[in-house]
């Protein structure tokens, strides 16, 4: 809400044509573990979401909100219903409800860079990481049927 702080802050155009002129961006650091096999401090670029009622489901996002701060997560849609269910992608983290009277701004991720270079065997744990969670969510997903 503050016009002349953000008037006062950098801007540059990055040159990837998968990134519109047309739409304002920002970029986030992540921290944390959440979000794995994202790596923690790694740099998520970002278009503003005007209207939350076109937050696609399980698409990623990084919400600004008053009590929690900033988060990178995955959305759930409940924009109708008063809340967003926010799912990280490790699922050691459980998914929660924010309530949309705590949400400040959203901002849809449109990709990654990180700085630093991983070992063959980081990347090779990373990929493995998250085809183990896909497993695990598979055999949840099953166990419920049954």
């Amino acid at each position: 809400g503050d016009v002349e702080f953000i008037e006062k802050l950098p801007v540059f155009q990055m040159p990837f044509p998968e990134l519109s002129v047309e739409k304002t961006y920002r970029i986030f650091q992540i921290k944390g573990e959440s979000m794995l096999p994202v790596l923690p401090n790694s740099y998520v670029i970002c278009s503003y979401t005007q209207d939350w009622n076109n937050i696609k489901n399980d698409d990623r996002y990084v919400v600004v909100s008053k009590n929690d701060g900033i988060v990178f997560k995955r959305i759930l849609n409940s924009v109708t219903k008063g809340f967003l269910t926010l799912k990280s992608d490790n699922l050691e983290y459980a998914p929660y409800d924010l309530s949309i009277s705590d949400v400040v701004e959203v901002w849809k991720a449109e990709g990654i860079t990180h700085f630093g270079f991983q070992n063959e065997s980081q990347a090779l744990q990373g990929l493995l990481f998250k085809e183990l969670q896909d497993i695990k969510s598979e055999l949840s997903d099953l166990k419920n049927k049954i």
